[in-house]
């Protein structure tokens, strides 16, 4: 459709992201955060940028989760949805966090806008911990992938341009162009139309 076609189109308008009816869009101002759902034994945890905030460290938010779900905790979310990426380090510290840490069943949710280090820790985890799982869409991009993006200069504008060139592998030999679900399960338009995060609930229901 044209552009003018287009404006005449109903839309059910709002930015999916910072609306406050979907679980994973609370506090998106915030990077990472936690619920404990003692009944359920269910703990979920949320990256909306893997970068570490100067009020909120990052060694506090994993004494904090850990201690909330010390001995308890059965299910274990970890949502990285809508994740543009961040800090590699942070990768490695958050599964170092749950090496020891007992969970029947893990679930790692991903979309199309998990990109960069948010695939690093979905395949990180998927990897490392047992009776681990991933559900949702594919990931904005493969396991492995071209990172850290250095400035070049054009010789005769001056401009620069930057570019990815280093590769960095975090699965060998993974086949897919783009990390992929174990289970795929879709945001419906109906549910979004009534504020229901169709993946979450899915998870949510398993093993209930």
């Amino acid at each position: 459709v044209t552009p003018e076609e287009y404006r005449q189109i109903d839309k059910i308008m709002g930015d999916w992201y910072a609306s406050d009816q979907f679980s994973y869009s609370h506090y998106a101002s915030t990077y990472y955060w936690y619920d404990y759902a003692e009944p359920s034994g269910t703990l979920y945890i949320r990256f909306n940028w893997e970068i570490e905030k100067t009020d909120y460290r990052y060694s506090d938010f994993i004494a904090d989760f850990r201690e909330a779900a010390s001995g308890n905790a059965e299910k274990l979310i970890v949502d990285l949805r809508f994740n543009a990426g961040g800090n590699m380090q942070v990768s490695q510290d958050f599964v170092d966090a749950f090496m020891d840490m007992d969970f029947e069943q893990i679930y790692i949710l991903i979309d199309g806008g998990s990109c960069s280090n948010a695939v690093t820790l979905a395949a990180e985890l998927r990897q490392k911990l047992p009776n681990s799982l991933l559900v949702g869409t594919p990931a904005g991009q493969p396991a492995n992938f071209f990172a850290a993006a250095h400035d070049y200069p054009l010789p005769n504008s001056g401009y620069t341009f930057a570019v990815s060139d280093m590769w960095y592998e975090y699965w060998t030999d993974y086949e897919y162009d783009a990390l992929m679900p174990d289970i795929t399960v879709y945001q419906t338009l109906e549910d979004y139309k009534n504020g229901i995060d169709t993946v979450l609930e899915y998870v949510k229901a398993l093993d209930e």
